[in-house]
């Protein structure tokens, strides 16, 4: 995809351009339909790019650090537990200031795939609605944190399935989309926390999205961000709206509900390969999330063999 696209613009610190030192850009995945980047930057005593044109459909999630897109007149701030959207036509210039560094992964979908994503969401996203709007950050969701984490673990394998990715990343796609529609409300975090606390919340969901088929108590998790048990709880439902215990669930069924569509694994192995203990409980909790028992939505999308 030749296009010029989110962040590929030159970084410029006092008239010196500098992005080969600053901005390490790696293709993951390219396709004719999206491409996957990974970003990693550091930077000291500030950073602005240069004036940046996106001609695709893109979002960036942010893995960790901080940063800023300037556009449409405003700054956009983003950092884990937040995606940034923007649309086709944005120009921006990627900001920061102080010291620091930072990883985010960046998907850019071509023209058909956004014509597509218009069609069928134009009338309940507001977004897309106004053409004034270029860009837009929203709050992720344990779903999309999860299924970011399951692409770049899945790519990271000498061999992969590219349909797999296709699937993944459509589907991710989506799940943007639909929180776009829906946006929930940004959590005001004190410039403090996020200075002090900002990196135990990456080190706390990196944890949990690395070890959530594991039994996993509040106390380890606690224990492993170095952070009291009280406080921890706290600072997690205070950067992603989820207490610890809520975002954890909600990781298992979807890797579960996964699971259940793309393989046919029996549902009592799916509920253990997903981290539940046990099988009520797990029947319990998906029916509850999904509104139908688990072996009803593998009836439902699991095609019989011939």
């Amino acid at each position: 995809m030749p296009a010029r696209s989110m962040f590929s613009a030159g970084v410029s610190i006092d008239g010196i351009d500098v992005l080969e030192n600053l901005l390490n850009i790696k293709s993951l995945f390219t396709s004719d339909l999206f491409s996957i980047s990974d970003f990693s930057y550091y930077y000291n005593n500030g950073l602005i790019s240069k004036q940046g044109f996106n001609t695709e459909f893109s979002f960036c999630l942010t893995r960790s650090g901080e940063f800023f897109l300037r556009s449409d007149g405003r700054d956009y701030e983003t950092f884990n537990g937040r995606v940034l959207v923007e649309k086709p036509g944005s120009v921006y210039h990627f900001c920061h200031q102080g010291n620091g560094a930072g990883n985010f992964t960046v998907f850019r979908f071509n023209q058909h795939i956004y014509d597509l994503a218009k069609a069928s969401m134009m009338q309940q996203c507001d977004f897309l609605q106004d053409h004034r709007l270029r860009t837009a950050v929203m709050v992720t969701n344990p779903e999309i944190d999860y299924l970011h984490h399951a692409i770049r673990q899945t790519l990271s394998h000498d061999k992969y399935s590219k349909s797999e990715i296709t699937g993944m990343t459509i589907e991710l796609m989506k799940l943007v989309m639909k929180a776009m529609t829906s946006p929930r409300a940004m959590p005001v975090i004190p410039p403090s926390n996020k200075q002090l606390h900002l990196a135990t919340i990456e080190r706390a969901k990196e944890y949990l999205l690395d070890n959530f088929t594991k039994s996993i108590s509040l106390v380890d998790l606690s224990r492993y961000c170095y952070v009291s048990t009280f406080h921890f709880s706290r600072l997690f439902k205070l950067f992603t709206n989820y207490a610890p215990h809520q975002y954890l669930q909600r990781i298992r069924l979807k890797h579960a509900e996964t699971l259940i569509r793309t393989t046919r694994l029996p549902i009592t192995d799916i509920c253990f390969k997903s981290g539940f203990s046990r099988l009520d409980y797990f029947s319990a909790a998906f029916t509850k999330e999904f509104s139908v028992s688990p072996t009803k939505y593998q009836t439902a999308t699991v095609e019989p063999q011939p």
